[in-house]
């Protein structure tokens, strides 16, 4: 098990931004899905 001491400087940090943006690309899917669920099938093809 590694122990925070080992950690490197601005680990903590890195993790934080990725977390970030995993989030921010999850919101944005779902978004999309929930503005792609509205269309009409026709309006999806020409999408």
């Amino acid at each position: 098990m590694i122990s925070p001491a080992n950690l490197p400087k601005g680990c903590n940090l890195a993790v934080m931004k990725v977390k970030y943006l995993f989030a921010q690309e999850v919101k944005h899917r779902q978004a999309e899905r929930e503005y792609q669920q509205r269309l009409t099938q026709t309006q999806q093809y020409i999408i």
